[in-house]
């Protein structure tokens, strides 16, 4: 949870604005957040491993509760010793946020809503000598009810008239989008001399236009 406070005024020139008329702070005195995430496998062979599972995530903030549940599904297939394959899919919840998280800065109102994600991605692990495990796979996530957090979301007063964008992002313009990519990811167990893990994601994100804004 956070907690912002401000003065009754910064500044005392004209035109200077006081963050407390910023609705997206006076809105959001506070938020507490609850969860919770149960799994069952299944080895339905030896070979064949279902993996399901169900979060449920609750945000409460200044009076307003916003209730998320997210069900997530991997296939393990094991063709032959040291080779695994997998397949995967799920949804999730989260408010929108800053791009940087600073305290105080990240709460935003969930009266907007949650935005929401269907994650999906297909891999496949091998076994390598000296216990080293190399893993490769693809994922492709949709999103939507996305809420842009820019610098526009400043006062009112803030907001420069030769910049309509900036009354569009207010009125609460939602955006959906895509994002594709890869991972390669190698690893050493803990209970090594030498361990640790390598990773690298290549991926590209794309937002689908919002007429006006972008």
């Amino acid at each position: 949870a956070g907690h912002m406070n401000f003065g009754d005024s910064i500044g005392d020139g004209e035109g200077t604005s006081d963050p407390t008329d910023n609705p997206f702070v006076t809105r959001t005195p506070g938020r507490s957040v609850m969860g919770a995430y149960g799994e069952v496998n299944w080895d339905a062979h030896r070979m064949l491993t279902l993996e399901m599972g169900l979060r449920g995530d609750v945000w409460i903030t200044a009076g307003e509760t916003e209730p998320a549940a997210d069900p997530r599904l991997r296939l393990v297939l094991r063709p032959r010793d040291g080779i695994e394959t997998h397949i995967a899919f799920g949804t999730a919840h989260q408010p929108a946020v800053f791009a940087i998280p600073l305290p105080g800065l990240t709460e935003i109102p969930i009266d907007l809503g949650l935005q929401r994600s269907i994650q999906s991605e297909a891999g496949v692990a091998f076994d390598l000598p000296g216990d080293l495990r190399l893993e490769a796979q693809a994922f492709v996530h949709r999103y939507s009810q996305l809420f842009f957090t820019d610098p526009f979301l400043d006062a009112d007063d803030n907001c420069p008239s030769s910049v309509p964008i900036c009354e569009r992002i207010r009125n609460d313009n939602r955006a959906s989008g895509t994002t594709y990519g890869g991972e390669l990811f190698v690893r050493r167990p803990p209970q090594h001399a030498i361990s640790g893990f390598i990773s690298y994601t290549l991926a590209k994100s794309l937002a689908d236009p919002i007429a006006g804004v972008f």
